[in-house]
């Protein structure tokens, strides 16, 4: 064979080691989207009048969605436009806990976040009196990383701020 080789009958090692890496890959693909076919979920949508699909809205507001034959109630927010406890401003820290009658706790949320960032609302909610704690969810996060808030997706009660 290694005579074939030095002689230039056109069989090349390079062709049939990139034959069989292709072929690899093809079956590689096609393993893939079979796999991926298998495991998908079957969600029905409700669909209004014009069959188009129902997208919800990113404003909290409750949505019901049939997954596997059972009802399930989601509500979806940007959190762009909640208020992010460890990047906010000063300023917007301020007015926020002012509004909700915790302006007095500034100081030593600004230290917390400086320290060692809240890593949940409901931890932030510890540093506040409970009647302050109601919602909170709602208005706050620690993940956009925003120092304001976007006002096309914030919550009314913090447009109000």
């Amino acid at each position: 064979m290694q005579a074939m080789i030095e002689e230039g009958s056109g069989w090349q090692p390079k062709g049939i080691i990139l034959f069989i890496v292709i072929s690899a890959l093809l079956i590689l693909a096609v393993l893939t989207q079979s796999i991926t076919a298998q495991l998908m979920v079957s969600v029905s949508v409700a669909t209004s009048a014009t069959s188009q699909p129902y997208l919800p809205k990113l404003d909290g507001r409750p949505f019901t969605l049939e997954i596997s034959g059972q009802m399930r109630t989601f509500a979806l927010h940007d959190v762009n436009g909640l208020i992010d406890i460890n990047s906010a401003s000063r300023g917007l820290l301020t007015a926020f806990l002012e509004q909700i009658g915790s302006g007095n706790h500034l100081e030593s949320i600004l230290e917390q976040c400086a320290a060692k960032p809240f890593s949940s609302v409901e931890e932030f909610s510890q540093r506040l009196s409970r009647a302050n704690t109601v919602n909170l969810n709602r208005l706050l996060t620690v993940n956009s990383g925003r120092h304001r808030i976007n006002n096309q997706t914030a919550p009314i009660e913090l447009l109000q701020i």
